[in-house]
């Protein structure tokens, strides 16, 4: 098997940066290619059709993301089980990107807060329309630092049924790039966008991934007030929050101890 060159997540990124758009094949485009149900996508014909034609041929300016075959990974293994039903898809004469942008699972030094911040570069600053669910962290993480954002709400599952839609409202909008994250519906997007001059990125789980890493950023500035499963009381938890980088300042007493005062405290 003779796998093709595949950018790494800083170069993939850096194309992204460059205006390029970004089309990402994974686990579920992997299925629905070859026919089969993928998670929250069933194998309609025209999707199935749309996701071969974004492989044999993709728009100029859409950066194809397939998954960087690293023996690094943590699903090394597993990915190089699932190459052989991507690979006859697959271009020789082309340079592909990382479908591993936003998968910590499978790319974990993508952790660091360059990463991150370059990551966030994606919208920063920037009229964006953001396609995804309600639930998506995205909705979230974009409000922090783009300029303004147009929410084009999909449906959670079978997405591609409306993304005739999704790429009027989309285009209508007038934006300066278009974030996407629906599963395999944002992967015919992107080709669809791209073809038409518009920047669209298939940004994946990355809404996750930047609001835990704000989350971490803001430790020993939150109050925190939550109970942990496995902890029997205040004193306890407090240690454990410490011990996680958190400052505690100060914490309500349950449990073994709720008879006492909240007790004060810099830890």
């Amino acid at each position: 098997m003779i796998w093709p060159p595949v950018l790494d997540e800083w170069e993939t990124l850096a194309q992204i940066h460059a205006g390029r758009s970004l089309a990402r094949y994974g686990n579920a485009e992997i299925d629905l290619l070859n026919g089969h149900a993928a998670y929250l996508e069933d194998p309609l014909p025209a999707l199935v059709e749309e996701l071969r034609a974004g492989l044999q041929q993709p728009p100029a300016q859409c950066l194809i993301g397939i998954p960087r075959l690293d023996p690094q990974s943590p699903k090394y293994a597993g990915y190089c089980r699932r190459a052989p039903a991507l690979l006859p898809w697959l271009r020789q004469d082309i340079h592909y990107g990382s479908t591993f942008i936003s998968r910590v699972d499978c790319a974990p030094w993508i952790t660091t807060a360059a990463y991150l911040d370059a990551m966030e570069t994606i919208w920063r600053g920037k009229k964006v329309a953001l396609v995804c669910t309600p639930e998506n962290p995205l909705c979230r993480c974009l409000g922090y630092s783009a300029q303004k954002v147009i929410f084009v709400a999909c449906p959670a599952r079978d997405a591609y049924r409306v993304i005739d839609d999704l790429e009027r409202t989309v285009i209508t909008s007038k934006v300066d790039r278009v974030i996407l994250s629906c599963g395999a519906t944002a992967t015919c997007l992107a080709h669809r966008l791209a073809r038409q001059g518009h920047e669209a990125v298939d940004v994946g789980a990355m809404g996750a991934l930047v609001l835990s890493a704000r989350m971490r950023h803001h430790q020993g500035t939150t109050l925190v007030a939550l109970r942990h499963p496995h902890v029997a009381n205040a004193r306890a938890l407090q240690d454990l929050l410490a011990g996680s980088g958190f400052s505690v300042d100060w914490m309500s007493s349950y449990g073994e101890d709720a008879s006492t005062e909240p007790h004060p405290g810099v830890v």
